[in-house]
């Protein structure tokens, strides 16, 4: 039974109960907030934004009801012909290509360039950046073209799908919005807020509707997004308005890192991807050359987070280990500070056991004291991410 279903006159005790009950704990987390320096945090960032969040949901965004069950029925013919096209590429008709599994065990044994595993079952990965890695080292690309298309078209039609079923009563869409979890919560499931402090929303997660489709062919999917983002509407009279900053990571790790460099860049008007294209193919690169664009932009991201040149030669096949090194030595030798204050999170982070970001914000990462040495670097990982 859900609590909207529950008579008034049933929910004043137990509202009363849980409004008294967070009274006597206020001076108990306000001295703790205090101590931890996390009260200007919460008085100045998070409290301010509750009001805001609660507007939001309860506003929703309207779907076009129409639209999105004709859609619907064009994505079940679009996944059934997916499929079929899997098989006539090469997928051998054992092999249920909806099962990760059956699909890791036959690309194993078909012998896909995919080094990496998964921890659980120690399985080939098949995700979306594993095949498109090796597509772009040439391996049967017809046949992993169909597997991502069919991989696409079924996420697809599950946003469609959550759209229609997961309306109000009003006939809107009101997806809850997380804005913080517990800084000892260990098990950040869908239902969790985001332990980065970056907002999240379920029922549905509109932040992930898509908006282009996969490299290297992303353009050629841009209008299938588009497809799907029509099914959500503005109120009559009123427009749906959107608002994009370019390169937002980069720029707030230029502001929180202080790398000379990259400050300069920006400020220059460079695009900040193009320094790291032009380190790896010697020559300018741009946003034309969408596979190249994509290399550079990955690499970038991968430096922030502590990868090494090995990196590049995943992403990018056309480079051997030399060239792959230089490339990696050059965006070193630009943005010096980048990669020093990379380190110095990481120093912190081993030393402590958690790390703070610009607000304050504490993230504890219990991982950085792991025997596990893959686990000490996912935390080192996350260190990073939680302080840009």
């Amino acid at each position: 039974v859900s609590i909207a279903d529950v008579p008034l006159t049933e929910l004043i005790d137990y509202a009363c109960s849980d409004s008294d009950n967070a009274l006597r704990l206020f001076p108990i987390f306000k001295a703790e907030l205090q101590r931890l320096d996390m009260w200007e945090l919460y008085t100045d960032v998070e409290l301010p934004l509750i009001p805001v969040l609660a507007r939001m949901e309860e506003w929703g965004v309207g779907v076009d009801e129409s639209y999105t069950e004709a859609l619907l029925k064009e994505l079940v013919t679009e996944i059934a012909a997916a499929r079929a096209r899997c098989y006539a590429t090469g997928l051998p008709a054992s092999c249920d290509v909806g099962s990760n599994d059956q699909l890791a065990h036959t690309l194993e044994v078909l012998g896909a360039p995919i080094t990496e595993r998964t921890e659980a079952k120690h399985q080939l990965k098949t995700d979306e950046a594993s095949l498109v890695a090796a597509q772009l080292r040439g391996w049967r690309p017809a046949l992993l073209q169909s597997i991502l298309s069919y991989r696409q078209a079924i996420k697809l039609h599950s946003y469609v799908r959550n759209f229609l079923a997961l309306r109000g009563k009003d006939g809107r869409l009101h997806p809850s919005i997380k804005q913080s979890a517990s800084p000892d919560e260990q098990d950040y499931t869908a239902r969790s807020a985001p332990a980065t402090a970056r907002l999240s929303y379920e029922a549905p997660n509109l932040q992930q509707v898509p908006h282009h489709g996969l490299p290297p062919d992303g353009l050629a999917d841009e209008e299938k997004a588009n497809r799907i983002r029509r099914c959500l509407v503005a109120r009559s009279g009123w427009s749906f308005v959107a608002g994009d900053m370019s390169q937002e990571e980069p720029r707030i790790t230029a502001f929180v890192s202080g790398d000379p460099a990259m400050l300069a860049d920006f400020a220059a008007g460079i695009p900040i991807y193009a320094p790291f294209g032009q380190a790896i193919y010697n020559k300018p690169v741009s946003k034309a050359d969408v596979r190249e664009w994509h290399v550079a932009k990955t690499a970038m991201l991968s430096a922030i987070y502590g990868s090494t040149y090995s990196k590049l030669l995943e992403i990018e096949p056309r480079l051997d280990q030399a060239g792959a090194e230089a490339a990696w030595a050059s965006i070193h030798d630009r943005y010096k500070r980048l990669f020093q204050y990379g380190e110095e999170v990481k120093q912190f982070a081993g030393k402590h056991g958690f790390v703070r970001d610009y607000f304050q914000r504490m993230r504890w990462l219990p991982a950085v004291f792991s025997n596990r040495p893959e686990e000490r670097e996912a935390a080192y990982r996350e260190a990073i991410n939680d302080t840009v």
